[in-house]
């Protein structure tokens, strides 16, 4: 996979004779597919476009002519050599199939032809051409590049036809086989009646762009959205950032050892070491980043999560919460010390990932996507204080003051996090919205249900579950086409003020509309 021609040009292109990409020194399969089409590749190119955001929308890249002539040159001088046996052995074990006739190309020109062509390595049909570095059977990185190879292999064995460009299905097999490869498992791949003459692994070493990648596949995201991302240069600046700081959670190459992040959010060992695991996430009640540790966090790490799936709705889901992202991990604020200042500074990241996503957005050069995009937030912090924070079901500002509530029961009663889990779960499953008591059975005299009283975070997370629970059933009740709405929606964040902020804080005064 790569930047290769449009469409149009390809098809006034002038067909090359097909070749035989089997090695000299064995036998060709039947039907094996030729590399003719190469250069027809351009938007039909799979979702791991998605891996491309680690590389500058403006760098060089080959065009179809030179490409070509780049592939035919490796394999044209150099019949490769085959697997050792130890690797062998090892891979057809799982793959359970003779791999013999594969032909690993590892020399100098083989490594410049796979960075000109932009990848960690390719394959045409039994030849796998690596980048410099990138053939390390040894590890569990290169032996999960090598696997993702190895099936593409399999899957031109027998092509009895051309592929016009690279089929996702087949992407998303070879994906899947060397996570087999990576947890011990078979692996059932069989060859395919169509496959593209040159399959590109482009799966590079950035944390981003490999979950990104993943999100692409399982959900199916359109092609076009991500060839429209990797057109902004603020979002490609973003995608570089991030990977510095990140690395793929689920990477089958560390399935076997992935050492937990420590308190920071960072691991302390491994090849990795210093980065947070991230996850990119389907996420039904709206998009947000969350932070590892936080008390709505799921997974062992930082978690990007997304709910549109259709062009646009991506397109702006991923830039706002990347934005986050990168403003967490880079970041160099003091921590704040105060309720007051702790929202100050929430109502600040708020506004200027908005900006981030404005401009952003304003970069996708294609007006109808353009056309749906959602209107951005405010940048006037007492309206962006009683915005909706998607995903979480409550106002910013409660959002920011139970955030700080909990974190400071959590420090005032000495809690560690399996504490705070224990407490969650326990006011979640005894949740009584009629009354900050929860009762549970326990020991007691004469067999009597117990009643207690929570404790300061219990309470606050109990207030927390209380509000979402309120606004729920208030949007459920009121449409915002209803000719009171604004009014009702205002009269029940100031509800929710009396009812939860203690005291200690109010909403803004909203400025006065200009006639």
């Amino acid at each position: 996979m790569s930047r290769f021609r449009s469409a149009e040009e390809a098809k006034a292109q002038k067909p090359r004779k097909a070749r035989d990409r089997s090695p000299k020194s064995s036998r060709p399969p039947a039907g094996l597919c030729s590399h003719s089409n190469i250069l027809s590749l351009q938007d039909q190119v799979g979702n791991r476009a998605v891996s491309e955001l680690l590389h500058s929308p403006n760098a060089p890249s080959p065009g179809g002519d030179e490409k070509s002539s780049i592939v035919d040159s490796v394999l044209d001088k150099n019949e490769g050599q085959p697997l050792d046996s130890a690797t062998r052995a090892w891979m057809e074990s799982r793959f359970e199939r003779d791999l013999s006739r594969v032909r690993i190309h590892t020399d100098a020109e083989a490594a410049e032809s796979a960075r000109e062509t932009d990848a960690l390595a390719y394959t045409v049909g039994q030849h796998v051409v690596f980048r410099s570095g990138q053939y390390r059977p040894e590890s569990l990185q290169g032996r999960a590049v090598l696997a993702h190879e190895l099936a593409h292999t399999i899957q031109q064995e027998d092509c009895s036809s051309q592929a016009p460009g690279e089929s996702p299905d087949l992407e998303s097999e070879a994906h899947r086989a060397a996570q087999g490869v990576m947890l011990n498992r078979p692996v059932q791949i069989e060859p395919a009646a169509s496959a593209p003459a040159v399959q590109f692994l482009r799966v590079t070493g950035g944390g981003f762009g490999k979950a990104l990648e993943e999100y692409t596949k399982i959900w199916n995201v359109p092609d076009q959205a991500v060839q429209l991302l990797k057109k902004s240069a603020s979002f490609m600046q973003m995608a570089n950032s991030l990977d510095e700081h990140y690395y793929w959670a689920r990477d089958p190459s560390r399935t076997i050892y992935s050492p937990m992040p420590d308190d920071s959010g960072r691991v302390t060992e491994g090849s990795q070491i210093g980065k947070r695991p991230l996850f990119v996430l389907k996420y039904s009640e709206g998009s947000s980043f969350v932070q590892f540790h936080s008390p709505v966090s799921a997974v062992s790490g930082d978690e990007i999560r997304i709910q549109h799936r259709d062009t646009s709705g991506f397109i702006q889901d991923i830039v706002h919460e990347a934005a986050h992202a990168v403003h967490f991990v880079t970041g160099h604020a003091p921590e704040p010390t105060a309720l007051v200042e702790a929202i100050q500074s929430g109502l600040k990241e708020e506004i200027q990932t908005r900006n981030v996503e404005e401009k952003t957005l304003k970069q996708i050069p294609s007006s109808k996507v353009r056309k749906g995009f959602r209107p951005v937030g405010s940048r006037v912090p007492a309206e962006v204080e009683r915005d909706m924070a998607p995903g979480i079901g409550l106002t910013y500002l409660e959002n920011f003051f139970f955030s700080w509530r909990l974190r400071e029961a959590m420090n005032a009663e000495k809690l560690t996090d399996d504490d705070t889990v224990e407490i969650r779960k326990h006011v979640e499953s005894n949740y009584d919205e009629k009354s900050p008591l929860i009762s549970t059975p326990r020991p007691m005299p004469n067999e009597e249900t117990g009643v207690f009283r929570l404790s300061d975070y219990g309470q606050v997370w109990f207030n927390r579950l209380q509000a979402i629970k309120e606004w729920k059933e208030f949007y459920q009740k009121h449409k915002p086409d209803d000719d009171d709405f604004a009014e009702a929606e205002e009269k029940m964040r100031q509800e929710h003020a009396k009812k939860f902020f203690e005291g200690r804080v109010s909403y803004s005064a909203l400025p006065v509309k200009k006639k």
